[in-house]
């Protein structure tokens, strides 16, 4: 679906027109953000006691184990994400490893 065909379907929606299901399955896929996960740099080739980071998303930061994808997420406000990791960098005796 090009961009035209993408806002045409957008303002019918938005008109309530009827939509193709593949209209908006396109719409829903480039109207909603989804995750990136990122392993932490300290978690090696053994996996350990560590987590993905998913930062990519507007306002909040998504946290889960990188053993248990499917399990619990927990999320944050950015800024209390950066404070969790810079006091995580200042006290040693905090760090999994």
């Amino acid at each position: 679906m090009n961009v035209e065909m993408w806002v045409r379907a957008l303002k019918a929606a938005r008109a309530g027109a009827e939509v193709s299901q593949e209209a908006l399955a396109t719409l829903t896929a480039m109207t909603v953000p989804q995750p990136h996960w990122r392993t932490s740099t300290r978690s090696g080739d053994t996996g350990g006691a560590c987590v993905e980071v998913a930062d990519n998303l507007p306002g909040v930061v998504l946290v889960r184990d990188s053993k248990d994808r499917s399990g619990p997420t927990l999320s944050f406000a950015p800024a209390a994400w950066r404070g969790c990791i810079a006091d995580a960098a200042q006290d040693p005796s905090r760090r999994a490893d």
